[in-house]
């Protein structure tokens, strides 16, 4: 249940973010591709996470895999949320190179 809210806050945050492009955390304020990458590595995983399962379900309907591919999505479905979380993280930290204009 946990990982539930936490995708699903991601989901909204990361959609927000595409929308305005643009995150400001405290004084800190990133915009343009920096703010798209953030936001698609926090919308994602929702989105990978339900169309595995859909396959999960598939499979496991049809005898073609274990109950314990469960488990293993179960374990991927983490893996997923806290893999866009940690890819926000670094598309928030890496620094902003400023392009410098032709001065002709």
């Amino acid at each position: 249940m946990g990982s539930a809210i936490l995708e699903a806050i991601m989901m909204v945050t990361g959609l927000i973010i595409l929308l305005t492009r643009k995150v400001k955390i405290g004084r800190v304020e990133r915009t343009g591709w920096q703010a798209t990458a953030i936001g698609l590595s926090l919308f994602l995983p929702l989105p990978l996470i339900l169309l595995m399962g859909l396959l999960i379900a598939v499979f496991v309907q049809e005898d073609v895999a274990l109950l314990a591919a469960i488990e293993l999505g179960n374990t991927a479905e983490l893996g997923l949320a806290l893999g866009g979380l940690v890819a926000a993280v670094v598309f928030f930290s890496l620094p902003v190179r400023h392009e410098k204009a032709d001065s002709r």
